[in-house]
């Protein structure tokens, strides 16, 4: 369990020096003495039991202290060289060429969008699929290109419109509702495509980038 682990790392972090021990000990004889020397409360205990929740009490506080002291110098985890992660899957590229090299095959790229692009970026994710991003003021699009016939849009929205096109010769899913278009998805030459805008856009537009992405 999560809260085992927890209070095993903690423990392990816990030192007890010979000055602390000492220090327990002095505290621990001072408390004696001065819990004889105070009247009796209302509620009683044996001196046994006195100098057992003392003791106790005072071993907490100082296995705390020291906790608290190893935790406030222990060094950050710092990740293992060449552990796997986010940074290691998605490898960035310069350019449409670059990206088609990492990827082996030709990656096709968008010269006209139905919106003004400001940024465009080009990335080789988890060793399976192209991907380029079209982002601008009012929308952002994504294109997918993979090797074999699997849907690698990301997209599970359950969309109200769903056709089937023909375009330049390939059976072409599109997805949106009455008015915007949203995803579009097709396999063509044993590769499988993947096409969505956040916003959508009107499904004239969506026909002539996909007509421009199929050879």
């Amino acid at each position: 369990m999560i809260l085992n682990n927890s209070y095993h790392e903690i423990m392990d972090q816990i030192e007890v020096t010979d000055e602390m021990r000492s220090r327990i000990l002095s505290n621990l004889s001072k408390e004696m003495v001065d819990m004889d020397d105070k009247p009796s409360k209302v509620v009683r205990f044996s001196k046994w039991q006195k100098y057992a929740s003392i003791a106790a009490c005072l071993a907490v506080l100082i296995v705390c202290g020291a906790v608290v002291q190893n935790l406030a110098h222990r060094e950050p985890d710092v990740p293992q060289e060449g552990a796997a992660g986010p940074v290691a899957d998605i490898v960035e590229c310069a350019s449409a060429e670059e990206l088609s090299e990492k990827a082996g095959f030709t990656v096709e790229e968008l010269k006209e969008l139905p919106f003004a692009v400001s940024e465009v970026s080009y990335t080789w994710q988890w060793n399976e699929f192209a991907q380029i991003d079209y982002t601008g003021e009012n929308n952002a699009l994504m294109y997918r290109k993979a090797l074999g016939d699997e849907d690698i849009s990301g997209v599970y929205t359950e969309y109200a419109n769903v056709q089937t096109q023909d375009i330049n010769g390939d059976t072409v899913t599109i997805k949106g509702t009455d008015d915007m278009c949203y995803l579009a998805t097709w396999q063509s030459d044993g590769y499988t495509h993947a096409l969505y805008a956040d916003n959508g856009v009107s499904y004239d537009d969506m026909n002539e980038m996909i007509a421009l992405l199929i050879p």
